[in-house]
């Protein structure tokens, strides 16, 4: 493909070409929405090498893409280099993602989606592949009008909780809520979050509800995660959501033990309560830029009058290291008599398989909400009009019907008030799924 010729997938929603910045003469590979106005490259291939004063060419070179120029000097490449005698050829999707493949053949050799600049598109993937040893990351361009690589990345932490957090260089600048994820629920009616964590990946991934919608995740050079969607009536693009939303998000700006709060548009540091700042006559409200952090006001006392308080509207620690008792595993409670000889018999309600598939979709793609070792997470709504979350063991496991039947009695037995609550479970020939009440996450946190 030469200056000037496009490639355009099969149903006119991307485009693949050469193009260059407002006042610049280099010129760059790249993928942009097709036939709307507003020209939005959404990934460069080669960001950090442009061409400068000569045209370029991509062309299929012993099984591996490569862009050159008019002297056939080498600017870029897939590094895909095939020992197949079997002729290879590139497509451009509707989902926006650039393959390369062998004819005939739906493997790819490669994909775009397994390098993204600073676009995420529906399908494409944030986070780790751990068998691969592979992340996918968002980077922004260094400005407005230079693609290549900035200061701001969008990656996700896998240690602990996993999160996605946006770092300025090596520096960590915002994090999502300690869940997998950290997209805001008022993208709920527009897309379909999925999030997988298991032994092979961990990634963030999302679905359109509605397929010919344009929806785009964007890091841009001022260290903002940007929610866009196409609006069709003003033909530009709305902003549904951006992080860091206000500056009392951004990364640990008060210090430990501390919440910053924002009255009337003006940000205060507060330190919790039991704390006061760091300095020798610190205060409990703080300096709006003061970062030091707040102390206890005294020691803990264990066999004095200790307690939690309750927080209201604050993000869970970033539990990145942790200490796990693993002196006994539940596989191995639940093998165990739960109910310990007592005459007290717990009854869980039980669902049966059709009603479960009803309110799921027939456990639709789209309803699909996690994935975990155990198997699929799914949402639903019952008869009437109660929410579920709906989480189907995998038919990989090894899990007995007594194993599966005491682990739901235990759950149910050990229900706390900012737990999502276990209504029942469904057991049918090889079928074993637990039934969930579905509390929005964002509630959720709002009571912790």
């Amino acid at each position: 493909m030469s200056e000037g010729e496009r490639l355009i997938s099969a149903g006119g929603k991307f485009q693949l070409g050469f193009f260059n910045t407002d006042n610049s003469s280099n010129r760059y590979l790249g993928i942009w929405f097709y036939n709307i106005p507003s020209k939005t490259i959404v990934w460069v291939a080669n960001r950090n090498k442009p061409l400068n004063g000569s045209l370029g060419l991509l062309k299929i070179e012993h099984g591996t893409l490569v862009i050159q120029d008019n002297s056939g000097q080498a600017y870029w490449s897939s590094n895909t280099r095939s020992l197949s005698s079997r002729s290879t050829t590139t497509k451009l999707l509707d989902s926006g993602n650039l393959v390369l493949k062998y004819d005939n053949s739906e493997t790819y050799l490669w994909q775009s989606f397994n390098y993204p600049t600073d676009t995420m598109l529906a399908g494409m993937k944030l986070g780790w592949d751990f068998k691969a040893g592979m992340e996918w990351q968002l980077t922004s361009w260094k400005s407005a009008e230079d693609p290549f690589a900035g200061h701001f990345s969008y990656s996700m932490d896998p240690r602990g909780f996993p999160q996605l957090k946006l770092f300025e260089d090596n520096i960590t600048r915002f994090r999502s809520h300690p869940r997998f994820g950290g997209i805001n629920t008022s993208f709920d009616s527009v897309i379909t979050s999925i999030f997988v964590y298991d032994s092979q990946e961990a990634y963030f991934s999302y679905d359109l509800h509605d397929q010919n919608s344009l929806v785009r995740f964007l890091v841009n050079y001022t260290g903002k995660v940007q929610h866009y969607k196409w609006n069709t009536q003003t033909l530009d693009w709305t902003l549904l959501y951006e992080s860091p939303s206000d500056s009392c998000e951004e990364y640990a700006k008060c210090g430990p033990n501390a919440v910053c709060v924002i009255v009337n548009a003006v940000r205060t540091c507060e330190c919790l309560p039991g704390y006061v700042s760091k300095s020798a006559e610190g205060p409990d409200t703080l300096d709006p830029w003061y970062s030091g952090g707040c102390i206890r006001k005294s020691p803990f006392n264990c066999s004095g009058p200790e307690g939690f308080k309750r927080v209201k509207r604050v993000k869970l620690p970033d539990l990145v290291l942790f200490e796990m008792n693993t002196s006994m595993t539940l596989k191995e409670w639940v093998r165990l008599d739960v109910h310990a000889g007592e005459e007290e018999k717990f009854e869980l309600p039980m669902f049966d398989v059709v009603m479960i598939s009803q309110a799921t979709n027939n456990f639709s793609h789209f309803n699909k909400i996690g994935q975990g070792g155990f198997g699929p997470v799914y949402k639903g709504q019952l008869p009437n009009g109660q929410e579920i979350a709906v989480k189907r063991l995998s038919e990989t496991s090894s899990q007995g019907l007594n194993e599966f039947k005491n682990e739901a009695v235990l759950i149910a037995k050990l229900q706390h008030r900012n737990l999502v609550k276990l209504l029942g479970c469904c057991i049918e020939g090889q079928e074993r799924m637990l039934v969930h009440n579905w509390r929005k996450l964002s509630i959720v946190e709002d009571e912790i």
